[in-house]
């Protein structure tokens, strides 16, 4: 029961554990939120695709992320984690360029990559960062554990939680993200909602 009650105290303080930044400042959630409905606006009114990238348990929430991206959002999202194309990657390239490789061809100048590490120190996800900055692309991470890990300073928007423990990081991961949708997904009614009524009046 203690370690119970120990998890959802935790639980509870995730979001203050975790920092939201650009390249430039720390900055609060609601702006994170106000500069990834942004980025989503832009992405749809250019017709620009978003990739998402994970491994392990963040791949689920990569995938998990896909969905609502494109179920939500109306969005063209992919999760870069087919298994035969990863050990496609994996055998020609080497595992550190699975996700890189496919980028190089897939990505294209403005396109979005959003990378998800609880590490924060996965070589594949480095990589397919260095090839999106390459490619003039928007960078979103986010990582957890070390304040210095190195994802965390490689996006253009980037969220960190601040604690040791894959569990609540990834719970946290997957809160912020689903947090965003939901936010996204009631801006869209709210405006449908206004829409509707300057026509019947």
């Amino acid at each position: 029961m203690s370690f119970l009650l120990k998890r959802l105290s935790e639980f509870s303080s995730l979001i203050e554990k975790t920092v939201f930044s650009t390249k430039k400042k720390d900055i609060l959630f609601w702006q994170a939120q106000e500069k990834i409905h942004g980025i989503l606006s832009e992405s749809i009114r250019l017709k620009r695709k978003i990739f998402v990238v994970g491994n392990g348990g963040s791949s689920g929430i990569a995938s998990h992320h896909v969905v609502d991206l494109v179920n939500v959002v109306k969005a063209p999202a992919f999760a870069l984690s087919d298994s035969n194309l990863i050990t496609c990657m994996g055998n020609d390239y080497g595992y550190p360029l699975i996700f890189s490789k496919p980028l190089e061809n897939l990505a294209h100048q403005g396109d979005i990559l959003i990378a998800i590490s609880s590490s924060g120190q996965s070589q594949n996800i480095l990589e397919a960062c260095k090839v999106m900055k390459q490619k003039s692309g928007v960078v979103v991470t986010l990582s957890g554990f070390k304040e210095d890990n190195p994802l965390r300073s490689a996006g253009d928007l980037n969220i960190w939680t601040g604690i040791d423990d894959y569990g609540l990081v990834e719970s946290a991961h997957f809160f912020i993200l689903h947090t965003f949708i939901d936010a996204w997904a009631q801006k869209i009614t709210m405006q449908q909602s206004q829409t509707a009524e300057v026509s019947q009046g």
